[in-house]
């Protein structure tokens, strides 16, 4: 019953009114293919029946035997176009449930925070989407095509038989029914465990798979192919092992299903046989009864597995739903919006990663509206840490953080990211044309302001050739060079409309010239935007308002250009190393 109970919450989540349409069509269309089929033996039975008493007098009955050899074929050829209706209605009911459940399960990540991409790669979650796709198809496509017409064929059988007075053959259908489902719930709850189990060693295989693919230059740098394949082989081996015990019970239950089978539709065949040989059961009906053991020995066997497989699918499927914010509808958030011109004030922030491990610890300050700020520091001083907090992918932290009046803890999820921009040194990039990779900033964005973008963000040639928005990026941009993943960060900020820019090191690999220019257009671009600048160097140092300097998660100095560049060991030694043209 909770099974039951189950599917259907999955099925509202992922199915529309026209797809629980389909399925009622696929389910009609079934049942009364199911129970054309079934009625075959009893029309093959009455021929043989008419044949068989009315031997030298077929004068009379030939219109009646006519007519049931029309109905028998018409009835064959009628189950048979049902399946090509059923096939149909399957496969665009499979493209709408695939479509339906990846945009809630791309809106439910969306809304997720950084840590959740942290603990599974792309290949984990991936696969667990893919299956969980394929696990509601085929779970519809049993129980509508698989699970349902041998049961309302052996329905329909059994009230045949039943007012065909033979009750010694009903009561052992009956039974061979009973014993069936009773079983093989038994064996369900040992064979659902075993397939969950070999269904996660399947996703934890393609993740490993995954994060080898992606990083097995790291292995041909180090000139090491061994260490990288004994990992995938080892997982592989342990996903066979979990595959042979599910197997094994599986083999089990199918043996045990044969068994019980053949026992009972060999005491019917021989009881029938015996009652023709004592003249007390016809021999239509015999060729009836024969006919549907044939019928449905091997899809009432099935029964059994079907109904397993089906507990199997809705345990796997309550499993990932659990797991993950499926969102069909969307999710209701709370999008204040501040003033046009907010200060940003921090209060008390820390932040700790896992035990022990402190990022920041108490940093409070306040950035006036409009002002260039630099924030800069060591390596692992807390930099991009406090950037994640500013942005809103870390939500996990302690103290607040106020836009104007309102604590970047009450926004909706995304609804910072419409006034506040991240520019990073590592942006995120897709395997898909330039023009595609700046829509995700602006869809709303002509070429021309695509065009004006990149030239903002000082981006004129890829590859060496004249910029084309219908260029096709490779893989995570590795067809880009650092600088122009950097420029392309830059262009997707000059498409949006931000009042709060960070630039995370985002100019590390441009020239000093360069990095000045790019911003100069920031300022002319957003003239009262409030920037924000990481960074370990010191080019733009001298035009910031003010200057932070981070160690060990705290605020170690902070002041104007001229105030640190005398007094500041940090700032001096900044001063003091070249500048590097990183062309």
């Amino acid at each position: 019953m909770r099974s039951m109970t189950v599917l259907f919450n999955i099925l509202q989540k992922v199915l529309s009114g026209h797809l629980w349409l389909d399925i009622v069509k696929l389910m009609v269309i079934s049942s009364m293919a199911s129970v054309m089929i079934a009625i075959m033996p009893l029309v093959l039975g009455t021929i043989v029946t008419l044949l068989t008493e009315n031997q030298g007098h077929y004068t009379g009955i030939l219109y009646l035997l006519f007519v049931l050899a029309v109905l028998y074929v018409a009835i064959l050829s009628a189950s048979k176009l049902s399946g090509y209706w059923l096939l149909k209605i399957q496969s665009f009911l499979r493209v709408e449930i695939i479509k339906n459940l990846s945009i809630g399960y791309f809106r439910g990540m969306f809304h997720k925070e950084a840590q959740e991409f942290r603990r599974k790669n792309s290949g984990r979650l991936s696969q667990e989407l893919n299956q969980a796709s394929n696990e509601i198809y085929i779970l519809l496509r049993k129980i509508c095509s698989e699970l349902m017409p041998p049961l309302v064929q052996l329905c329909t059988a059994l009230v045949i038989i039943v007012f065909s007075g033979d009750s010694f053959s009903a009561v052992l259908f009956s039974l061979y029914a009973v014993l069936f489902v009773v079983i093989n719930v038994k064996l369900t709850n040992k064979i659902v465990d075993r397939r969950t189990k070999m269904m996660k060693s399947s996703v934890m295989s393609y993740e490993i798979l995954t994060d080898s693919l992606n990083n097995i230059m790291a292995s041909k740098k180090n000139n090491n192919f061994g260490t990288l394949t004994e990992r995938y082989i080892h997982r592989l081996e342990n996903e066979r092992s979990d595959q042979r015990a599910y197997w094994q019970l599986t083999g089990r239950q199918v043996v045990i299903n044969a068994m019980l089978g053949v026992l009972l539709f060999s005491l019917i065949f021989f009881y029938n046989l015996y009652g023709v040989q004592r003249g007390t059961v016809s021999l239509g009906h015999f060729v009836m009864i024969v006919s549907y053991i044939m019928l449905l020995s091997t899809p009432v066997e099935n029964i059994g597995m079907l109904l397993s497989e089906v507990r199997q699918s809705v345990a796997a499927l309550d499993e990932f739903f659990s797991a993950h914010d499926i969102e069909t509808n969307g999710k209701a958030a709370f999008d204040p919006c501040p003033p046009n011109d907010f200060d940003i004030k921090l209060t008390d922030v820390s932040h700790h990663y896992g035990e022990g491990e402190t990022a920041l610890a108490g940093i409070s300050l306040e950035i006036p509206h409009g002002e260039f700020v630099t924030i800069t520091g060591e390596s692992g001083s807390g930099k991009s840490t406090l950037a994640a907090i500013l942005t809103g992918t870390e939500a996990s932290f302690q103290g607040d953080v106020t836009l104007g009046d309102v604590s970047v803890k009450e926004f909706g999820a995304g609804g910072i990211n419409d006034f506040v921009y991240l520019v990073t040194q590592d942006e995120y990039i897709f395997m898909d044309s330039l023009r595609f990779n700046l829509s995700i900033a602006n869809p709303n964005a002509s070429d021309a302001d695509m065009y004006q973008a990149l030239k903002l963000a000082g981006l004129y040639t890829l590859n060496n050739e004249p910029i084309d928005l219908e260029l096709e990026i490779g893989n995570r941009g590795e067809t880009l060079s650092g600088g122009q993943k950097q420029r392309l960060s830059l262009a997707r900020m000059f498409l949006r409309s931000p009042k709060v820019i960070i630039l995370d090191e985002a100019t590390s690999s441009l020239d000093h010239g360069n990095e000045r220019n790019i911003y100069k257009n920031i300022r002319r671009a957003f003239p009262t935007a409030t920037v924000i600048n990481i960074t370990h160097n010191s080019s733009l140092l001298e035009l910031s308002n003010y200057i932070y300097i981070m160690s060990d998660g705290k605020i170690a100095d902070r002041g104007t250009f001229d105030d640190l560049r005398h007094r500041c060991e940090y700032v001096s030694k900044m001063l003091d190393r070249p500048v590097i043209d990183a062309g």
